[in-house]
């Protein structure tokens, strides 16, 4: 069964309001598909993934998720250091290997840079994280290349003060993340169907 990290805290700002309207969008499409799942966010608004590894077994393994989703934000994209975010990807690839938990990773979705410096770190990271869930073969939730992709010209799946994510934005999200969990049950479903444990014996 699903057990996805997630441990909601309360917040008045929109900002929170909007993940949490997310969250619960799709917490609702995977409850349908599983009864008695749980879900439980082990992060806190705008967090790093530093700071979640800082408080790893309290946040997190504890837990004992079958299913972890690792949702990169651009803030880990603006710190230009992806090469400690890789290695930061790479603990939690070899946690998620070792606890035998599906680790499925997320690349931010595509927002509107203030310069072309940001831009091109934020292109940078992307590639990382692409880069790093096909080596690991991991599923990967791809919101830059779908926002990058579909995203209305008129912006409104943003918000042009805050920066972030509106509603709609956030709803985007949500979708795009069942649907690569869909495509990747799919994929793990056709090599068992050939060539299943009670076959070879």
């Amino acid at each position: 069964k699903l057990r996805i990290v997630e441990e909601m805290k309360k917040e008045k700002a929109l900002f929170d309001k909007l993940m949490y309207g997310a969250l619960q969008l799709s917490q609702k499409a995977l409850e349908d598909e599983g009864e008695g799942d749980l879900f439980i966010d082990g992060t806190f608004p705008l967090s790093r993934l530093s700071e979640i590894l800082f408080e790893f077994e309290r946040r997190i393994a504890r837990f004992e998720p079958d299913v972890c989703f690792l949702s990169l934000s651009l803030r880990e994209a603006d710190s230009k250091s992806t090469d400690r975010c890789e290695k930061m990807l790479l603990r939690l690839i070899d946690w998620a290997k070792q606890s035998e938990c599906h680790l499925i990773l997320q690349t931010p979705p595509c927002l509107p840079p203030r310069h072309d410096a940001e831009l091109t770190r934020r292109l940078i990271f992307t590639e990382a994280v692409r880069g790093t869930a096909a080596e690991h073969e991991l599923a990967l939730a791809d919101h830059w290349d779908h926002w990058e992709q579909s995203a209305p010209p008129s912006g409104e799946w943003y918000d042009n003060v805050t920066g972030s994510p509106s509603e709609e934005g956030h709803r985007q999200i949500a979708r795009r993340l069942l649907q690569e969990l869909q495509l990747a049950e799919k994929r793990e479903a056709k090599p068992a169907a050939r060539n299943s444990p009670r076959e070879s014996r």
